[in-house]
């Protein structure tokens, strides 16, 4: 088969994204970590470093800092195991912010990279996504990767997908019923991928689902937005994707910030080892979970550019929590920024580290437990 041949298999096959409504991270260029520029509350600006064990800036966002230039055309020239005590070292006060107006930028919103592998008489065509954070209860870092694959026969019909599922992963043959599929400009169907509302798991529908065989926890997408199909790329004209360092500096969480794709293990370098591995016990299924309790109490207060909320979660607050605050701000943009603090009194008030410009909102509150369990939502209020 041609190279020409691999680029129209995966774009034939390419699949629609499906966010949760409350989404603030999309799959995009990792260039939006690479390049993020992040303006400081206090003034000033902090760039994302690239920096190396010993913690010295190797490249930086920022080109008026004096050190080389950093972009994905710098970590493509950084391959090899040499590297791979690097990291991406991110200055963000405003993650949610910073996402949104990084994707806003044309050159690096809604991408999908893919790659062909065969063997034996399967080819297996794989789709990654990168999200610029993975914010979870316990499970919150800079950087994500997420991954499905497509299983072809020798006749390059489909015969199974197999979708990421953080440590873990499920198969399914291509014509079950919770395989969603959406018909493309060329009239061939491709899948549906629901990523886990702030996780970015590959779910199969909309719902709330649960882990079986593993931790008691949730995921989630309401399946409120509009599906897109991302624009393909291929990852073997990707030079950065040979860099072995971390996409993030987060290593002292229970989840780490990620390597890129060509060091994630059987995903990448065995994509049959890969696709049985999503037959085995541990999975999602999907769940009705109750809520965990009441709406938080809170009282929204804007002044200026700045917007901040005052909680009572009493009737909510039974174990660890967390509050999880949604803007929509009015500008015409319908890209939301959600919010996630550890609760660490029953009440109290909270800044949001958002600016609003000029246009009003629109703002809603929950709690959520380790589990990813979350209470009644309170009423969408709209701040002017």
């Amino acid at each position: 088969m041609s190279r020409a041949d691999d680029e129209k298999l995966l774009h034939v096959f390419s699949p629609w994204v499906c966010y949760d409504s409350r989404e603030s991270y999309r799959a995009d260029s990792p260039a939006v970590m690479t390049d993020l520029v992040s303006e400081l509350p206090q003034g000033g600006r902090r760039a994302t470093e690239l920096r190396d064990a010993h913690g010295s800036i190797l490249a930086t966002a920022d080109a008026s800092r004096g050190a080389p230039r950093l972009d994905l055309g710098f970590l493509g020239t950084r391959g090899g195991d040499d590297h791979d005590n690097e990291l991406l070292r991110v200055h963000s006060s405003d993650y949610p912010g910073d996402a949104r107006r990084m994707h806003a930028n044309a050159e690096f919103a809604d991408r999908v990279y893919g790659r062909v592998q065969r063997s034996n008489d399967r080819t297996w065509l794989q789709y990654w996504f990168f999200y610029l954070y993975n914010s979870r209860p316990l499970d919150d870092h800079e950087g994500d990767w997420e991954m499905i694959q497509i299983e072809l026969d020798g006749k390059d019909r489909p015969q199974s997908v197999t979708y990421g599922q953080h440590r873990h992963a499920r198969t399914r043959h291509w014509n079950d019923d919770d395989v969603e599929k959406r018909l493309g400009d060329d009239g061939e169907q491709a899948p549906v991928v629901y990523p886990g509302f702030g996780s970015h798991c590959a779910l199969f529908g909309k719902g709330s689902w649960q882990w079986v065989g593993v931790f008691d926890c949730l995921e989630h997408n309401d399946g409120g937005s509009e599906p897109i199909r991302p624009r393909l790329l291929c990852l073997a004209d990707m030079e950065w994707a040979k860099w072995p360092g971390r996409w993030g500096s987060t290593l002292e969480r229970i989840a780490k910030s990620p390597r890129g794709p060509a060091y994630q293990g059987e995903r990448w370098s065995d994509p049959a080892a890969f696709h049985d591995n999503g037959k085995n016990p541990i999975h999602l299924t999907v769940a009705f979970p109750e809520q965990s309790g009441a709406a938080p109490l809170v009282a929204w207060r804007r002044e200026g550019e700045s917007l901040s909320l005052r909680y009572d979660a009493q009737q909510t607050l039974v174990g660890r929590h967390w509050l999880r605050a949604t803007i929509l701000p009015e500008d015409g943009d319908r890209h939301p920024l959600t919010y996630t603090f550890p609760l660490e009194n029953v009440s109290g008030e909270l800044k949001l580290p958002l600016r609003l410009a000029g246009a009003g909102c629109q703002a809603t509150a929950t709690s959520v437990d380790t589990a990813n369990r979350e209470s009644e939502s309170t009423p969408i209020e709209h701040i002017r």
